[in-house]
């Protein structure tokens, strides 16, 4: 703008603006001169003008109060411009509606006055013509009371200029968008949108408090919103949610439901196969920071699909997704809609959040992350389905870097890096929890905890591809904790001094292949612990090619692999082509296996082919009930297995077969029948539960016997109870033969195939 008098526009000034006669000139009204004109449009009316031509003005009053409703001032619809030469002629009361100040509409913007009543009038405004932009000028507006934002409407101001200040006791939420759909429960409002505003709680947080509902925006039932360029301090920024949870019958619902079955979202009137759900959100380059010991949401987003989280920044607030949950069984039965969809959170960075997290999640992404010191988790996805961690960094998180809570199916966690140390604060310590689940050590890596879908054919319930666990504590390991679940595979992940805790399945199905171990200190555990791989079907569980550097003395009694099935189910145990580095012998046992008690009724199955290894070790701390197979197998100088160097765990009987001292028994029709000894079969496997046929001996059904060793081929199982004569077994081998008060039935290849399928290299 020029500097000249009003009344002596410069030559540039005459040549561009030509003023015509109004009705009201006519009538001996003064002219506006532009100077003038550009003092009524306001500070956002006259950066308009300035830049444009004005060509019609009519009336000597003010342009800004025809705008905002005054009628008996100039009509800003009757003056026109162009923004540049050649450009289309609008008018600057379409120009002004398209973007209004709170100034205009007696915001004071000095951090004192209650500024919530001229926003609201500003918003209301909007909102009557359909919409538009309200800008905030550079300034702290404090807000006493909430301010209601419907449809339509975009928030702006230019980043770090402008503080919105509320007080947290008595206002947690300054905005909100929710009278829509109070009734209507399936209303939604849209195109909504938070642009470059500074929200500050000047409450003072306590300690060990979760604030979940301060936030800067409540927003109920929306689609077509966003939130970028915006910061918190004290307070979240956003909590999304719907209104059957809001005010309607879910909660109550969900309260209420007893039967895995039954949907509460669908008894509460949700759709079951979505399309009701808050839709198309976008949450970017935010920021939030909160008190030390405190927590709040930064984003909280409920019963919604299609969204982008990105770039966003947070010191104690958590990102977290929810979808629903069911009463009886946490996400609901496989058939339950998953109510948190198609959402993907990209390069965000969370410093000590609760987690990074969803709740009955579905084709939900995380790429590109970083979370450091979680209070309680890092990335957990609970009764999520096919969910995808990629390329995430997790630095020490008190209960774990990775979870996977509750049933779940098809999640992936591909090329993340996962670092604990065991420094991290526990969120039960924090916020006093109680008995909650709560490792405390802090050197859970992963951790998979649920009620699992058992035996789901061709559907993995989780991969783990190319991710590396790393544990820097001073003394122990790092763990990946698996339990409850079904198939699952490990491949080509990294893991230094990290163990994997395979305890207490509860299912089976797993694969760990072509993975690294590195351990360079005393873990104080076995490096791959599996155990009760149960469940309704037995299905292999497979460990093959993994690679085992061992650089530091292990504890007694640990093993590279260990093996054992306490639940006494049927499993099947593969190891396979796994290569274990241990030339200074500082591990006591490469592989070592148990089996079930007496009592327990089903087999466990070993094929133990093709590594690299110093010895096989059977524990007989519990009464075995294996079968075995041992083929193939190899020292570290090349020499075959167990012939080698060194005394061999195995005692040699032949042909590369061999056998165990102390073993027992595992054969299903034997009823838990143990006695000690064992029995080679000449395929190669090792029946445990035998000893030699004794006369006057007394035997009870199950109990085993051969007639020499050197017919290894030819075992007897006792089928009935009495004393046995001596010498050899008459007959026929395929028969039932009578001896003294006894019979025995021929055992052998044939009746373990049809009995348990095909085995080992037939398989």
């Amino acid at each position: 703008m020029n500097n000249q008098s009003d009344g002596n526009p410069d030559r540039t000034e005459q040549e561009q603006y030509t003023e015509k006669p109004s009705s009201t000139e006519k009538e001996g009204a003064a002219k506006l001169s532009r100077r003038k004109l550009l003092a009524s449009l306001g500070i956002t009316g006259a950066a308009v003008a300035s830049g444009g031509l004005i060509h019609t003005l009519n009336g000597s009053a003010s342009v800004l109060n025809s705008v905002y409703g005054n009628p008996d001032t100039v009509g800003a619809d009757e003056v026109s411009y162009q923004y540049a030469a050649n450009l289309t002629e609008r008018t600057v009361g379409a120009k002004l509606r398209e973007s209004m100040s709170v100034l205009d509409f007696g915001a004071a913007g000095d951090g004192i006055a209650n500024d919530a009543p001229a926003i609201q009038s500003a918003i209301d405004h909007a909102a009557g013509n359909g919409g538009g932009v309200i800008f905030f000028p550079k300034g702290s507006y404090r807000l006493a009371v909430q301010v209601k934002l419907p449809s339509n409407i975009t928030l702006q101001a230019e980043p770090g200029t402008v503080k919105i200040i509320m007080n947290g006791t008595t206002l947690k939420v300054p905005f909100i968008t929710a009278v829509h759909c109070k009734t209507d429960h399936f209303l939604f409002a849209t195109n909504i949108h938070l642009y470059g505003l500074d929200f500050i709680n000047e409450a003072n947080l306590v300690a060990g408090i979760h604030y979940v509902t301060y936030c800067a925006w409540y927003s109920i039932n929306v689609r077509n919103v966003s939130m970028r360029r915006c910061t918190s301090h004290n307070m979240g920024l956003q909590y999304m949610t719907h209104a059957v949870r809001q005010w309607g019958t879910y909660n109550q619902a969900l309260a209420s439901n007893t039967d895995p079955n039954i949907d509460p979202a669908v008894s509460a009137g949700l759709s079951a196969t979505g399309g009701d759900l808050n839709k198309d959100f976008l949450f970017a380059d935010n920021r939030t920071y909160t008190q030390d010991g405190a927590l709040v949401q930064m984003f909280r987003y409920e019963f919604c699909e299609k969204g982008l989280i990105h770039a966003n920044d947070s010191v104690r607030g958590s990102i977290s997704g929810w979808g629903g949950a069911a009463g009886k069984v946490e996400g609901g039965n496989l058939q339950h809609y998953r109510r948190c969809r198609h959402v993907n959170r990209t390069q965000n960075r969370l410093y000590e959040p609760n987690a990074l997290y969803i709740i009955n999640g579905y084709m939900c992404n995380d790429t590109g992350n970083y979370v450091e010191r979680g209070i309680d988790l890092g990335i957990d996805y609970e009764g999520c389905f096919y969910c995808t961690a990629e390329h995430n960094t997790v630095k020490n998180s008190g209960n774990g870097s990775l979870a996977i809570f509750y049933a779940s199916v098809g999640n992936k966690f591909i090329g993340n890096t996962c670092i604990e140390d065991g420094s991290a604060q526990n969120i039960n310590d924090l916020f006093q929890l109680g008995t909650k689940w709560d490792p405390s050590s802090g050197n859970y890596l992963f951790v998979n905890k649920g009620s699992g879908f058992t035996n789901i054919a061709g559907t993995d319930e989780c991969v783990f591809i190319g991710n590396e666990f790393i544990w820097l504590g001073e003394t122990g390991a790092g763990i990946v904790d698996i339990g409850d679940f079904s198939h699952y595979a490990l491949r080509d992940n990294k893991f230094t001094n990290v163990v994997i805790d395979m305890n207490f399945n509860n299912s089976g199905n797993s694969l760990l292949s072509h993975n690294e171990f590195h351990i360079t200190r005393d873990v104080r555990k076995s490096i791959i612990d599996i155990g009760d791989l149960s469940g309704a079907v037995a299905q292999w569980t497979t460990i093959e090619y993994n690679d085992f550097y061992i650089k530091a003395q292990q504890s007694s009694g640990t093993s590279a692999i260990n093996l054992f099935n306490d639940a006494g189910q049927p499993v099947k145990t593969y190891v396979i082509g796994n290569r274990i580095y241990d030339f200074n012998n500082y591990i006591e046992s490469d592989i070592s296996y148990e089996g079930a008690s007496a009592s327990a009724a089903g087999i466990h199955i070993f094929v133990i082919r093709d590594n690299l290894l110093k010895n096989v070790r059977h524990k007989s701390a519990k009464l075995a009930r294996v079968l075995l197979q041992l083929s193939n197998n190899y020292t570290l100088q090349g020499k075959p297995f167990p012939a080698g160097d060194g005394a061999p765990v195995l005692t040699q009987l032949g042909d590369g077969v061999q056998i165990v001292a102390g073993t027992k028994f595992p054969y299903a029709n034997l009823e838990g029948k143990t006695k000690e000894g064992l029995i080679a079969i000449n395929d190669g496997f090792l029946l445990a539960d035998v000893h030699g046929r004794q006369a006057s001996a007394s035997y009870q059904p199950g109990d085993v016997a051969w007639a020499a060793v050197g017919a290894i081929d030819k075992v007897y199982f006792c089928i009935t109870g009495g004393t046995s004569s001596t010498g050899s077994f008459p007959g026929n081998e395929g028969n039932a033969i009578p001896d003294g008060s006894v019979v025995w039935r021929y055992l052998g290849r044939r009746q373990v195939l049809s009995e348990y399928g095909m085995i080992g290299n037939e398989q």
